[in-house]
């Protein structure tokens, strides 16, 4: 059975601050997951699936059209099953409801995995930002269009 896909509740925040630092080398902390959920302009939703719980989450934020995939987080064990592409694709779903026409995300160049789910799911490499990541990899910038630009 695959898992469900589910806007977050309040009382998911300890099981994805504990993601976060399986997933993670930054894992962002308990509190910071707690104002995103405060936060109109983001969003966060959870995979879930009984009895194991929450499968992995993702993490959006969008102003004026434009969406940023800030966060996906999938528990080890449930990678490559399907689970990340699940929550990407809600997440884009829940962008496309709150208007927004184009959306970001920036992946480490070693995140062979990410990049290929990003990939068959339309993102397109814009981007590399020398360094970003500690102690000095590099930073992928891709984007996808979820509105097609008007022909010019």
């Amino acid at each position: 059975m695959s898992p469900i896909i589910r806007a977050v509740a309040a009382d998911d925040v300890e099981d994805i601050a504990h993601l976060e630092t399986i997933c993670f080398p930054d894992p962002w902390s308990k509190a910071s997951i707690s104002r995103i959920l405060e936060t109109p302009s983001s969003a966060i939703c959870v995979a879930e699936k009984e009895p194991q719980g929450i499968l992995g989450y993702a993490i959006t934020t969008s102003v004026s059209g434009e969406g940023e995939l800030e966060r996906i987080g999938v528990a080890p064990a449930c990678r490559r099953t399907g689970v990340g592409r699940s929550l990407l694709r809600y997440a884009l779903g829940q962008l496309v409801q709150a208007g927004v026409k184009v959306v970001w995300l920036e992946v480490r160049r070693s995140n062979e995995s990410a990049l290929r789910l990003y990939e068959r799911e339309g993102f397109e490499l814009v981007r590399v930002r020398k360094g970003y990541y500690p102690p000095r990899e590099d930073a992928l910038i891709m984007r996808k269009l979820l509105v097609p630009e008007p022909a010019g």
